[in-house]
């Protein structure tokens, strides 16, 4: 009898347990195969509910056609797809003259497209140090122990550099109230070994934008001083494509001497889906020759210069079809309707009176904030109940020395409209409500109840934290609740 008479449900495929982990001895039909992954991706969170990830969920239906198209070229078959060359190149001139790169008329600029803004971080972090190697050798001295001065708050892509390719990172800690790196403190622990400073346009934390032009200045009078030519790079992953748009007159970019090289996701706020990044270099002076591979066995002499060698094409064409399809007034438009509706998010949020904002309205648009009042409930559990409305929402704690702050953030995206700025309201004070009829688990003699065997806690399960300060409290139940959550292998993270 045809098989496919049969509905797909009644199959014996999707009715008995398929192997998991090794592939079966036989075959199974198409249909039975699509039907049992569809069903299991049916379990994952909606991407648009995800207010976690600064990443782009949507794109218009154009350009989701150029995307399938052109899903089975190779980028670095460079020869064979010489039109998804140019357009890459386009880009790289787009974005560079987009952040002031001092390029002359016909002038081409010096940038490569990347799986993501990580993999650019890596390429200049190489590119600095081996600069400051070559430096170092033709003065007659040391190349060991090269560093980095960052902020605190800098993405684990930097903590991933230092580690693969031995540079250590000298943070800059962190303190109440300031979240983002010192530019006084960052230029005081710089020192000969120092490869490059990376300042954030964009903290993941509150979205905030570091002062590029104060440290400029400040490293500028270092380096007459001492004869030092430490330069900086700027980690535009988030805001890249915000501030020329929102804060034209903001000088972080090209304009500043110092900065030698820029990143940017175009899967943030480029408007792209996940898979693209970029890295821009002043020029061609601040790109070590050495680093960069010339191949020819794919056709005509390809100069390359990545971690990776073969990607996709799709996300460089659909960085071209944005740039081209929006343009200047466009990014503008998104960006400012991504602006107003965080406002919302926050007017919203601010007439509850239970939370205090982190965030700054001038930044990446996203709310950051935290409770007032933790006497009865913190951030984890509004979090894990705002899960139950569909909402992805990360509490989370700053790093040191802030860690006993905890934050929720709400990243606003294009696709992030005003009535889900409302809805959001809604849900959250609904879930206020809801915790605010839950017993406390904080009570009267400075105790917290945290079932699930803390390392720290008493057998019975309770943490005591009697007779300690206001602080020292919140400190001991942010503790106590990141150990809990962590047990209960929870996935709220910075994104």
């Amino acid at each position: 009898m045809d098989a496919s008479v049969h509905s797909t449900f009644a199959s014996r495929y999707v009715r008995t347990s398929l192997p998991r982990f090794k592939m079966g001895e036989n075959s199974i039909p198409k249909e039975a195969a699509y039907q049992i992954i569809n069903d299991e991706l049916m379990l994952d969170g909606n991407p648009r509910l995800n207010l976690a990830s600064f990443v782009t969920t949507w794109m218009e239906p154009e350009c989701d056609k150029l995307i399938m198209a052109s899903i089975n070229k190779n980028y670095v078959d460079m020869d064979e797809y010489p039109v998804t060359t140019e357009l890459q190149n386009r880009c790289v001139n787009m974005i560079a003259h987009l952040f002031n790169a001092p390029l002359e008329d016909s002038e081409p600029a010096v940038g490569v497209g990347t799986v993501g803004s990580s993999e650019a971080i890596m390429l200049a972090g190489l590119a600095f140090k081996r600069k400051w190697q070559n430096r170092r050798k033709s003065e007659g001295k040391s190349c060991e122990n090269p560093n980095i001065v960052t902020g605190a708050n800098v993405q684990v892509c930097w903590e991933k550099f230092a580690r693969y390719f031995e540079v250590e990172l000298k943070e800059v800690k962190l303190r109440d109230g300031y979240y983002v790196m010192d530019p006084e403190k960052a230029a005081e622990m710089v020192d000969e070994n120092t490869i490059c400073v990376a300042a954030i346009l964009g903290s993941t934390l509150n979205g905030e934008f570091e002062d590029v032009k104060r440290l400029n200045d400040l490293l500028v009078e270092k380096n007459a001083e001492t004869g030092w030519d430490t330069p900086i790079h700027v980690d535009a992953a988030s805001g890249g494509f915000i501030a020329p748009f929102l804060y034209p007159e903001l000088v972080w970019d090209f304009r500043l001497s110092l900065v030698k090289s820029i990143n940017v996701s175009g899967h943030k706020y480029g408007l792209v889906y996940a898979g693209i990044g970029w890295i821009i270099w002043r020029s061609k002076e601040d790109l070590p020759e050495e680093l960069i591979f010339h191949i020819n066995y794919l056709g005509a002499d390809q100069p390359t210069f990545t971690l990776n060698f073969s990607k996709g094409s799709s996300q460089v064409i659909a960085q071209y079809y944005q740039l081209i399809r929006l343009g200047y007034e466009g990014y503008r438009n998104v960006m400012e309707n991504c602006r107003d509706n965080m406002m919302v998010l926050k007017d919203g949020l601010e007439k509850t009176e239970r939370f205090e904002i982190v965030s700054k309205d001038e930044g990446v648009p996203l709310v950051a904030f935290t409770l007032k009042d933790h006497n009865n409930f913190n951030e984890f559990q509004i979090s894990d109940m705002l899960k139950r409305h569909g909402w992805i929402i990360p509490a989370y704690t700053m790093p040191p020395d802030a860690e006993h702050v905890t934050v929720l953030r709400v990243v606003i995206r294009e696709d992030f409209s005003r009535t889900f700025a409302e809805r959001l309201v809604i849900d959250i004070t609904r879930v206020i409500h809801e915790l605010d009829l839950v017993p406390s688990r904080v009570v009267s003699t400075n105790t917290i109840t945290v079932t699930g065997g803390e390392e720290d806690a008493d057998n019975d399960g309770t943490v005591t934290i009697a007779n300690q300060s206001v602080l020292e409290t919140q400190r001991k139940i942010t503790t106590a609740w990141k150990k809990f959550v962590m047990n209960r292998k929870k996935t709220n993270g910075v994104c």
